[in-house]
């Protein structure tokens, strides 16, 4: 009974990240009933800025709904997350996506375009995907996800798990392999 709290972070560049998707996705959400709010935090990158993306948000007539903050860091960035239910995520491409894992510790479901290659992927049971670009398929995602509460502690739960393997994970081995 409660406004649904989406979140996306990274830097703002339209190029891989596809910024302008999470608009499209948040439109898709309106037109669906969903009360929600997307905080999208970061840098603003090359021709991107925060203020462009809250500006585009108004023109949308999404303004009350799309939130660009700018970069946040250390404490201020865990807030958010906390604050927040699900990770959205629309890159066309990755290497290792910090922002999975780091928002899976915390909980967070995440609803994202498939990147089918990521090794974070792999028998993670938090995570719903899409075909690349079907901004209304994520948003349907997305609101089935808020209106189901199975779905979303079954979601929480993958994800927590996941972020536990990734935790167990011997880095310092792996990259003494590595080189």
């Amino acid at each position: 009974d409660r406004r649904l709290e989406l979140v996306w972070f990274g830097r703002l560049d339209e190029r891989t990240k596809r910024v302008s998707e999470l608009l499209r996705v948040a439109a898709d959400l309106d037109t669906r009933g969903v009360d929600f709010r997307m905080r999208i935090v970061g840098p603003g990158w090359r021709d991107l800025a925060p203020q462009t993306v809250n500006a585009q948000a108004a023109e949308m007539g999404l303004a009350d709904r799309i939130q660009a903050t700018g970069p946040l860091t250390g404490a201020e960035l865990v807030r958010v997350i906390d604050s927040s239910d699900v990770l959205v995520c629309t890159s066309i491409i990755e290497g290792y996506p910090l922002t999975i894992p780091e928002a899976q510790s915390r909980g967070l479901p995440v609803a994202m375009y498939d990147l089918a290659w990521l090794a974070v992927l792999d028998d993670n049971e938090g995570i719903v995907s899409v075909e690349q670009g079907d901004a209304a398929a994520l948003a349907a995602e997305i609101a089935a996800i808020a209106t189901t509460p199975e779905r979303y502690a079954s979601l929480s739960g993958g994800s927590l798990a996941a972020a536990d393997r990734e935790r167990g994970r011997d880095y310092a081995a792996l990259y003494a392999q590595l080189f």
